[in-house]
């Protein structure tokens, strides 16, 4: 390991380390725009020239092109590195239009302070200013290319670490343009993090533009809860609206970037028809009455009808905290429950994940992982940054297979196992080379050879599988599989993907005996409730029982939804209580790893002034209320309500909350924020012989229909923001095109699936990487989910109509 002296301070690093991030290691900071600690080094802007005064190398050289090495004396504030680097500010800043006053930038741009910082304030060249023409790029980021300082971090982003091709370079030297061919929406679900990465301001968020200063807002870290993966976020707030969603910065989860979906899924918050008071029969009022109304009415319906006739519903993207007081609620009051609005068989998968959690690995691992296995995911779909992970394993010379029915697609070049889902448990078993498999000569397309060959160089093994297709026992093979891996390499790990942001953490928190959806519909069904407190979930979202479910309310005596969006269901709820949302309220969350994580509050909340303006001017009117502030978070009005109804639930407070789930559930106290937690005891499971080996064929020509998530359209709290919306495209349904040609169906046809208890209509799109035999449907918010009962698994050519 390379010693060397930067400004008279000695310091050790690994091999390899340039020079820039050694002195930054040693808290210097030396000047740079083209440098980003994950895009590396480029050389472009000349900004980080350092003198070297001793060593194997001397003289003005780039400190992030130069590695460090044993005897180098390096001097930051050497006269000559002052010099040039004030000259390459002056060269930088010749063809700026200097419009700080008017950049969204402006106030948080690193081109600004670097300028400040170098004493430039006057353009001596008095020639014309270069200049461009911008383009739209979409709904999410505003083009000004005339800010160009051409330090190529947005190229290098956009194409080399994330692999997309719509956005590059053109031009040549002074004329050098970034942008597309042609004007039009940016392909790249990750093209927000250009805002991030530019240190000009030529990439500018364009949902908040002009609507606030940085050092005008609140800001504080956060997490995004739209998938599993609980990337770490900064949130910006100004005048109770939520604005704006950087990318936090969390070396193990997310690293420097996030997704577009977590980027502009917030707006939620904001959301005009969010509840802020509560309401009684659609009448707005007093918490006090709310909760006297609803306590008396469950107690009413509780002494009438006993204890198991009212039920308490949680969901997956609820905090940690509002789960564990459903759960106390449940116990205190004796009440049915707690229920979870999950699919039956996604509880089931959850709590067998929950037995393998030694074998869980980070999104860091999967980074520098060398042979990967996705086995029934679609990373780009169903968490996009998985992806952007996958893709830098890729290309630092990673081997990435998947084992997936669907028309995958990734931004890199990988091996695709077209495997039919009843198939998928042979396929595992047979990747893991069980001896004597009744699958020997399994037609695999020559995957098994390339699986083999990577396994026998690879040294870091890392298997991630999602639970779209699987059932429980298929979650234990994946277990299985990820075992024989760390076995045969001694490392390597499961990366599992789940639907819900806090999907381990509800049900370790609601223990073994919390049911699913289905068995919460059977009950309603057949009368046996009659009150449902549902918490931050929403059973009418993107549901295929809606109809049923709708009719099964009619039988309830009562309906209290305590919740932040202007859900379906709060519309037909006796009582609705608002809730804070995370950024409101600081709570705990439980992301895909196990990993548990803290969200802060941001700010207080209440109606945004942008809502309340008369005659574009605030309301002249005062108060020592905050407009719309009189939220509580889930857990504080479940003790509310429990109070209210003649029974404390132990707690007063945030840490008197915490307090008791910690006496409560050890795995909690035994664990910090960003640590991981170990749950559940194990259950026990079928074998592999004993899972798969009775899979039941299909008849000729059926198709099995695959109900899939989508990276916009099918996210619940995505799908109440403006701004994804914005990127959402119609519901789209997926067929191989000999088997849309023998259908008598092409790409782009309207299409109708009917069956017995329902119908749906989409889009077809045919795609040649995905299996014959199988139909898929993305599960969209705009399909008319009033029209559809429980999908078939199977469906025949016959169920396919052609509409248009």
């Amino acid at each position: 390991m390379p010693q060397i002296v930067i400004d008279g301070r000695s310091i050790e690093v690994a091999s390899g380390t340039k020079v820039i991030e050694a002195a930054q290691q040693l808290g210097i900071y030396i000047p740079r725009l083209c440098y980003h600690p994950a895009l590396g080094s480029a050389g472009a802007c000349r900004l980080c020239a350092v003198s070297f005064l001793e060593g194997p190398v001397r003289g003005l050289l780039m400190s992030c092109m130069v590695e460090a090495k044993e005897g180098m004396v390096v001097s930051t504030q050497h006269p000559d590195a002052l010099q040039f680097r004030k000259q390459i500010m002056e060269w930088l800043m010749m063809n700026h239009p200097h419009d700080c006053p008017v950049c969204d930038e402006g106030g948080h741009c690193v081109l600004q302070e670097m300028t400040v910082a170098g004493g430039h304030s006057m353009r001596r060249f008095p020639g014309s200013k270069r200049t461009y023409e911008d383009q739209d790029l979409g709904p999410f980021v505003q083009h000004e290319m005339n800010r160009c300082i051409h330090c190529w971090r947005c190229r290098r982003f956009y194409q080399e670490y994330s692999g997309y091709k719509d956005m590059g370079v053109m031009g040549l030297a002074s004329r050098t343009y970034f942008g597309r061919a042609v004007p039009g929406p940016l392909e790249s679900p990750f093209a927000g993090n250009l805002i991030d990465i530019c240190p000009t301001g030529v990439f500018t968020d364009k949902p908040s533009r002009f609507k606030a200063r940085r050092w005008e807002c609140q800001r504080a870290p956060s997490l995004c809860i739209h998938c599993c993966l609980g990337c770490s976020i900064v949130v910006n707030s100004r005048y109770r609206e939520v604005l704006r969603i950087e990318a936090g910065h969390n070396p193990e989860v997310n690293g420097h970037f996030i997704c577009d979906r977590g980027r502009y899924g917030f707006d939620y918050v904001n959301h005009p028809s969010r509840p802020r008071w509560p309401l009684v029969e659609g009448r707005a009022c007093s918490w006090q009455e709310a909760l006297a109304y609803a306590g008396g009415r469950l107690r009413e319906i509780i002494e009438k009808h006993g204890p198991s006739s009212a039920a308490v519903v949680g969901s997956s993207r609820a905090s940690l905290e509002s789960l564990g007081a459903l759960r106390l609620f449940c116990e205190k009051h004796a009440v049915s429950g707690p229920f979870l609005w999950m699919e039956t068989q996604e509880l089931k998968c959850v709590r067998r994940l929950l037995q393998g959690q030694e074998l869980f690995v980070s999104m860091k691992q999967v980074e520098e992982a060398d042979t990967i296995l996705v086995v029934g995911l679609d990373p780009v779909q169903e968490a996009p940054m998985l992806a952007l992970a996958l893709r830098q394993a890729w290309r630092k010379g990673g081997w990435v297979g998947v084992v997936d029915p669907r028309g995958v697609e990734l931004p890199f070049c990988f091996s695709h196992w077209v495997v039919h889902p009843r198939e998928m448990g042979m396929a595992l078993e047979y990747l893991a080379g069980k001896p004597k498999s009744p699958y020997e000569g399994f037609d695999d397309q020559g995957f098994l050879k390339a699986w083999r060959q990577a396994l026998a160089r690879g040294k870091r093994p890392v298997m991630a599988c999602g639970t779209l297709l699987a059932k429980a026992d298929f979650m234990g093979a994946c277990l299985e599989l990820a075992h024989f891996l760390r076995k045969e390499k001694g490392c390597g790990g499961l990366f599992p993907v789940l639907r819900g942001a806090n999907s381990l953490g509800a049900v370790a928190v609601s223990g073994s005996e919390a049911s699913g959806l289905e068995e919460l519909l059977e009950a309603i069904e057949r009368g046996e409730l009659k009150a449902l407190v549902l918490v931050e979930t929403d059973p009418l979202f993107s549901f295929w029982g809606k109809a049923r479910l709708k009719e099964g309310f009619k039988g309830l005596e009562l309906i209290l939804v305590m919740d932040y969006l202007p859900s379906g269901v709060s519309k037909q709820a006796s009582v609705v209580m608002p809730c804070k949302s995370l950024f409101e309220s600081s709570c705990l969350f439980v992301n895909n790893e196990g990993r548990l994580q803290e969200a802060t509050a941001v700010h207080h909340g209440g109606i945004p002034i942008s809502q309340m303006l008369e005659e574009a001017n605030p309301p002249r009117t005062f108060g020592t209320e905050i407009p719309g502030g009189g939220t509580c978070a889930g857990w504080e009005a479940l003790a509310k309500l429990s109070e209210a109804m003649g029974e404390s639930l132990g707690f007063s407070d945030l840490p008197g909350l915490r307090n008791v789930l910690r006496q409560r559930f050890g795995w909690l106290r035994e664990v910090r924020p960003g640590q991981r937690i170990l749950a559940l005891e194990p259950e026990g499971g079928k074998r592999w012989e004993e899972i798969f080996h009775s899979q039941k064929e299909e008849g000729q020509g059926a198709l099995s229909l695959l109900l899939v998530q989508a990276t916009f359209g099918t996210e619940e709290l995505s799908s109440y923001s403006r701004h994804s919306c914005k990127m959402e495209a119609g519901p789209m349904g997926f067929l191989h095109p000999e088997t849309a040609a023998c259908l008598g169906l092409k790409q782009g046809d309207l299409v109708r699936l009917g069956w017995e208890q329902g119908e749906l209509e989409f889009l077809l799109e045919t795609k040649e990487n995905m299996h014959k035999e199988l139909l898929v449907v993305q599960a969209h918010r705009l399909l008319d989910w009033d029209k559809a009962g429980r999908p078939p698994e199977v469906v025949n050519s016959g169920q396919l109509e052609k509409i248009i």
